[in-house]
């Protein structure tokens, strides 16, 4: 009948219809889904990338900076956030090259330290034993010089023995000069008696 007809030709429409509709959500659905999806998969590849220290700039993940959306605010935080990990890295790197330098620097000074530190002692040590030998030349120089002392000492004891010898002995010279001088004056007197004697003698006998 021309009622079924009319229905039948309403259902088919409707169905018709539905079925067109599923397949716009369905392909609206898929492409909302992948518009949504794929930045948050870039996303979370360069976070990935980021979380490994893996910093090298890469144009791939320029596109997401285009997303008005969080996606896009999300993307432009990372990508901040690396170029911030890159610099810092640069500046690790640049800071340890300086530190590295310094370090050659320095061990090389320590070592001019060192080797200025061992003359030094070497220096030390031999002022040391100039010095020991000074002493000990000095304490050989004072004992000959106590031992000069003592024979300037005993030959000043010896000179004033001497003197005195001496002195002695010219008071015995005095005395024997003066005994020699009265033993003339005796002879002289006994000579002059042997001589009146003898005048006496002549004078008897020529009578």
């Amino acid at each position: 009948t021309v009622l079924n007809q009319q229905l039948h030709s309403t259902i088919l429409t409707m169905s018709i219809f539905i079925i067109v509709a599923l397949v716009l959500s369905i392909i609206s659905a898929i492409y909302f889904s992948k518009k949504i999806s794929n930045p948050i998969l870039l996303i979370t590849k360069l976070i990935n990338k980021t979380s490994e220290l893996d910093l090298k700039y890469d144009n791939n993940f320029d596109v997401i900076l285009g997303y008005k959306d969080e996606t896009g605010i999300m993307a432009k935080s990372v990508l901040n956030l690396r170029e911030e990990l890159r610099n810092i890295v640069g500046n690790i790197k640049q800071t340890s090259t300086n530190v590295s330098n310094h370090s050659q620097s320095l061990s090389t000074t320590i070592n001019e330290v060192v080797h200025s530190i061992d003359a030094v002692t070497q220096t030390v040590e031999e002022l040391a034993k100039g010095a020991t030998e000074q002493a000990r030349d000095s304490q050989e120089g004072t004992e000959k010089l106590i031992n000069l002392a003592d024979e300037i000492n005993t030959a000043n004891d010896n000179a004033g023995l001497l003197t005195a010898s001496s002195n002695n002995t010219k008071v015995v010279n005095t005395q024997g000069m003066q005994a020699m001088e009265v033993l003339v004056n005796k002879l002289e007197e006994n000579n002059q008696a042997v001589s009146q004697i003898a005048e006496n003698i002549n004078m008897l006998s020529d009578k």
